[in-house]
């Protein structure tokens, strides 16, 4: 009896075994626990990676890859602090993201180094941007930095091309993602109005009657604008000035209500012109006795509405054109026919 119960107490202390089977499912147990712990700690690692570095650096990567390119740019209605900017742009943009582009403050400078941009202005939200997609602007902007804004008018006439900056910062979003902040520096390219280099007076008619502001012509000025902005710049003056070496004031011309749109113009114009100065020109210099002869024209102000517009008047201001002035039909429409110098010595 005493060997049972000690035979009985050792069975009942032995250590438990688990079977092969429920080693397998601990082992499962375990390992599933571990899994979820790491997925878990995946997801609070990579889920905020992901939106707060990696999808921010792609928005931005899309930002910076995009170029735009500018259809058309009208600056209307003028005034010494104002004026009316109409834009129309294309992206160029190459990616299988089309996120969605929201209103954003563009700025744009004359170059990397400018501090102090010459105009701004609100874009409008863009759905699900790609290449092709356009944006259009029309706007009343102020001129807060004035001397910004006249060295922009002044390459935008004087040059063949040139390059602003447009800066900003905005946000963009892709799908069902959160909104990302991305920063604009992006270059675009211009073709300038190349100093109005093609400008040319024609069909100059003689009035039978001076009118009140001393105009005794009319004509027509015909200039070509290979850029694409259209100018509303109102009443232009400019002197004609004759050939070297002389350089004699021949007289001024008004473009009235001047509105320069791309590629080819014909503005009407009053002339005060200068009938001694050209007489004597003609009549005395043998090489002009055809009354046709080279002119300079030199910008000389620009006002709308009566009002001086500086900026515009700065930009002409720095114009010296040289053309041709052709009076042969002029002269004959009033009867004086066309003075003929012989041009060789005797």
């Amino acid at each position: 009896m005493a060997s049972a119960k000690a035979e009985a107490h050792h069975d009942e202390g032995a250590a438990w075994k688990p079977s092969t089977g429920q080693k397998i499912q601990n082992l499962i147990r375990n390992k599933w626990c571990i899994g979820l712990i790491i997925a878990i700690v995946l997801v609070v690692i990579l889920v905020p990676v992901l939106l707060l570095v990696v999808y921010p650096h792609i928005a931005q990567s899309i930002t910076n890859k995009a170029r735009i390119i500018v259809l058309s740019e009208a600056a209307l209605s003028p005034t010494p602090d104002s004026i009316r900017l109409d834009i129309n742009s294309s992206f160029v943009v190459n990616s299988k993201y089309h996120p969605v582009l929201y209103p954003f403050n563009a700025s744009l400078y004359l170059d990397e180094q400018a501090s102090t941009p010459f105009v701004s202005f609100e874009t409008p939200r863009i759905n699900h941007i790609k290449n092709g997609s356009t944006l259009s602007i029309s706007q009343t902007v102020p001129i807060p930095h004035a001397d910004a804004f006249t060295a922009f008018t002044k390459k935008a006439l004087s040059s063949k091309d040139f390059t602003l900056i447009l800066k900003g910062k905005g946000q963009l979003q892709q799908g069902g993602l959160t909104k990302a902040t991305v920063t604009y520096n992006q270059k675009v390219f211009l073709t300038g109005l190349d100093g109005l280099s093609s400008i040319e007076v024609k069909d100059i008619t003689l009035l039978k009657e001076q009118l009140s502001d001393g105009s005794n012509a009319n004509a027509s000025i015909s200039l070509y604008n290979p850029s694409v902005f259209t100018l509303d710049l109102g009443d232009v003056s400019m002197s004609l000035i004759g050939p070297a070496p002389n350089n004699t004031a021949l007289g001024t011309t008004l473009l009235v209500g001047a509105l320069v749109k791309p590629r080819s113009n014909t503005l009407s114009a009053t002339v005060k012109a200068d009938i001694v100065a050209i007489a004597n020109l003609i009549t005395q210099d043998k090489r002009y006795g055809c009354a046709v002869f080279p002119v300079t024209i030199a910008g000389n102000n620009v006002t709308y509405n009566n009002v001086d517009i500086p900026y515009y008047t700065a930009a002409v201001n720095q114009l010296k054109i040289s053309t041709t002035l052709n009076l042969t039909k002029t002269l004959q429409d009033v009867g004086y026919g066309v003075v003929s110098l012989d041009t060789h010595d005797d």
